[in-house]
């Protein structure tokens, strides 16, 4: 069975010590380190968000695809121009991953401010598939990684049954380093924009729902071109 044990990021980041951190979580909105996150929609709490949730594409080697149980044949490999040699692949901190789904989600409860003056009442297809992916992400996140931590109760004032008291101590991994590393480490823009499939590379078909997008909207998506391609507009990387 995987683990975060076998994650060859481990190796990688100097996390140090787990962060011992107190975290204030009542159902109502208070002053805390976690305020700025739950705003309604600004551009302060968007930052925030960018911030914390920034997605970066690294680079790992052979040995540590096949650590994961992915096969080196099927994965991105990096360009030997790119000067790191016939050996490196490309990758994501999953929990980076994650964060920004949970950002995504939080979007969703803004509809009309972040999608429908772009989009009107109906998102479309890949929106739509877009949230509810992120939504089973995070649910097999909680479910796989079952918080153990304990939640006590309290009395309150008129309240007739016992409330609980989701103020929390724990101890967690340095997320700040994390950060730090993965834009040290972070293959640049400029180098995404540009890698395309060469030839003898692995090409999965693309998904159904998306040959009939495609269709719909009279793009031919073809590799042979490596300068001019469709990609519907979702940026799977950065």
């Amino acid at each position: 069975m995987l683990t975060c044990s076998t994650a060859p990021f481990l190796e990688r980041l100097d996390l140090g010590e787990g962060v011992p951190r107190l975290e204030e979580n009542e159902l109502f909105d208070r002053p805390n380190a976690y305020k700025i996150y739950r705003g309604p929609p600004s551009k302060e709490v968007d930052d925030a968000w960018e911030a914390i949730s920034e997605v970066g594409v690294v680079l790992i080697s052979g040995d540590e695809v096949r650590k994961v149980g992915k096969d080196t044949s099927k994965t991105v490999k990096a360009p030997s121009h790119w000067g790191h040699g016939d050996d490196a692949y490309l990758a994501q901190v999953d929990g980076q991953h994650r964060i920004h789904c949970l950002n995504v989600l939080r979007k969703w409860m803004h509809y009309d401010h972040y999608f429908k003056p772009k989009l009107g009442e109906n998102p479309g297809i890949i929106q739509l598939a877009h949230r509810d992916h992120c939504l089973v992400l995070l649910l097999q996140t909680l479910t796989c990684h079952v918080s153990l931590d304990v939640i006590t109760h309290n009395w309150m004032d008129t309240q007739g049954y016992p409330v609980p008291d989701f103020n929390m101590n724990r101890k967690c991994m340095n997320h700040d380093r994390i950060l730090e590393w993965q834009e040290k480490s972070r293959i640049s823009m400029e180098q995404w924009d540009e890698i395309r499939p060469q030839e003898g590379d692995y090409v999965l078909p693309l998904w159904p729902e998306l040959v009939e997008l495609n269709k719909l909207h009279g793009y031919k998506v073809t590799y042979q071109n490596s300068t001019s391609f469709h990609d519907n507009g979702f940026e799977w990387g950065h």
